[in-house]
């Protein structure tokens, strides 16, 4: 039977707790190797939480519109002179047309084919960097 702790405050709260009682302990102790361990222990927990903090998306103040939160993962493949691919960028994009525009900025002299996972969305030819034309959709 597995155990289970419902936590009370956050993992940065409690890794905080951990960094303080650690310098605490480490006030405590004599210099030498494990005081400079405790130390360290206490530097990483501290830096632990406050990952959370920097992975987070800045807005500047701003609310996310909810199309940043129905973004999707795409893939555009560069397509070298050889007729493989050559170079792969991540597109992030709301639909598949909100990808292809994105994806025009790659394009080549060979062209570029956009996927979202293992479906293929596009086939962009060189002439179709020009922002009137249509890419080539493959058949739903």
């Amino acid at each position: 039977m597995r155990r289970r702790f419902k936590q009370t405050s956050t993992l940065e709260q409690r890794l905080l707790e951990q960094a303080e009682r650690l310098r605490q302990r480490a006030q405590a102790t004599p210099p030498g190797v494990e005081r400079e361990g405790l130390l360290r222990r206490a530097r990483q927990a501290e830096t632990a939480s406050h990952v959370n903090d920097w992975l987070r998306p800045r807005n500047c103040g701003r609310q996310p519109s909810a199309e940043q939160f129905n973004m999707v993962g795409y893939r555009a493949f560069i397509i070298g002179e050889d007729g493989h691919i050559c170079d792969a960028r991540v597109i992030e994009a709301a639909s598949d047309e909100a990808a292809v525009k994105a994806a025009r900025r790659f394009i080549n002299r060979h062209g570029t084919e956009i996927w979202q996972l293992d479906r293929k969305v596009a086939i962009l030819d060189a002439d179709d960097a020009a922002p009137s034309a249509a890419a080539t959709l493959p058949p739903a």
